[in-house]
């Protein structure tokens, strides 16, 4: 479980460096025990990605429930700019490249 701990903390440092290019719109409340949290955007950023604390839960794979590692992320983000649509993929790739970490670091070629 720790080798899965540092990686999803390689990525989120990775992400965090790709996402300073512009301006820092990542929000990591996880290391402070948050299991959740709705992030407030301040201009002139148009959305902030959080990241909540890691833990095991219980959950339903092949019609059984097992234990595994799960984390809740949240996307604040102005409609006036960013379609609901954006959004959803973005927030879903994240979810991608945390489930498959070397998706992330195939890509940084």
């Amino acid at each position: 479980m720790s080798r899965k701990i540092t990686m999803i903390q390689a990525i989120t440092e990775a992400l965090d460096q790709k996402l300073k290019q512009d301006s820092d719109i990542m929000l990591l409340v996880g290391p402070f025990g948050g299991l959740f949290a709705t992030s407030i955007i301040n201009h002139p950023e148009v959305a902030i990605l959080a990241l909540h604390k890691m833990e095991p839960r219980v959950v339903v794979r092949d019609s059984q429930g097992v234990i595994r590692l799960m984390m809740n992320i949240s996307l604040s983000l102005d409609h006036r700019i960013i379609d609901g649509v954006t959004a959803v993929k973005f927030t879903n790739r994240i979810k991608e490249l945390l489930e498959n970490p070397n998706l992330l670091f195939l890509e940084m070629r």
